[in-house]
């Protein structure tokens, strides 16, 4: 539901985008979504709106020592997120 209401917003209310980004990083933190699991839930929602910044600071803010592979995971996205960001489009080619 929010990754549908950050896209139509980024469509249709870009100057908006910030205050409704805003309200579900406090929506995701008031849930209790904070633990590494829940960033990472948080992380691919970012994703898949386009918000590839947004998504590695997520990635970036799971602290696990415990999980090892959490962690390798982490980094792997955060390596994934940053070449797609950078890719150009086709429409940019």
């Amino acid at each position: 539901m929010w990754t549908d209401a950050i896209r139509i917003c980024k469509e249709y209310l870009p100057n908006k985008l910030g205050v409704l980004q805003e309200e579900y990083e406090r929506e995701t933190s008031r849930r209790g979504l904070q633990g590494g699991e829940g960033l990472l839930e948080q992380a691919r929602e970012w994703e898949q709106s386009g918000e590839y910044s947004r998504a590695v600071e997520c990635y970036l803010k799971v602290k696990d020592s415990a999980n090892a592979a959490l962690m390798e995971k982490c980094c792997m996205k955060v390596t994934t997120v940053r070449s797609t960001a950078s890719s150009p489009t086709k429409e940019e080619m």
